[in-house]
Parts: structure tokens; sequence; C-alpha cells
């Protein structure tokens, strides 16, 4: 388990410690599950919309990660940009991720 831990961080930290370090505020997705039964139905899309809504009225980015590669090209289609995949071992990746509208 140490050797993941290590593995994850070694290329720098994650994107939520990056975004606290920076004193920048955000809204963090834990976890985001639709049941199957109701996937294909737009209510991620719905889900993440209202956030997106909330992170704009706030000023803040919306961050969150994952470990499958396919549901972080899911993220992506949805608005969220790909900041970085940080390699935590063994055929292993966490996908960071983040939507901002907040101007440069």
């Amino acid at each position: 388990m140490k050797e993941f831990i290590t593995a994850c961080f070694s290329n720098g930290d994650t994107i939520k410690t990056r975004t606290k370090k920076a004193w920048q505020k955000f809204i963090r997705i834990e976890m985001l599950v639709v049941r199957k039964e109701y996937q294909g139905k737009g209510y991620m899309k719905q889900m993440l919309n209202e956030v997106y809504e909330l992170a704009r009225k706030q000023n803040v980015v919306v961050i969150l990660d994952t470990d499958d590669k396919n549901i972080s090209l899911r993220y992506e289609h949805l608005g969220m940009k790909l900041d970085r995949v940080r390699n935590c071992g063994d055929k292993f990746n966490m996908y960071d991720l983040i939507y901002t509208s907040i101007p440069n």
C-alpha cells in the first residue's frame, strides 16, 4: 500500500492538493453515480450542469479524479478538462479533471 501511495504522488500532488495550495476555492465531486436503469437518459449531464452553474455563481472550479480512463473521457465529453494523469504503479492511473469558468 505504501508503494501505491508513493507512486500516486511521485509526480506531484493531486489536483485537490494543488488547488488548496494555490488558495483557490473549489467544489470537489467525490462520487457521481447513476443507477443502471437511469443511465443513458442525460441525468449525469443534468447533475454536472447544476454543479457547473453553482461553480460559476461562486466563481470557483470543479475538480474530481477517477481511476477509470473511460469515465474520465465521459467527464471530458461533459465539459471537464483532463488536468493530468498520475501513474500509480503497475497498470493503474488516476485521471485528474477540472472544470473552470473563471477567466484567466
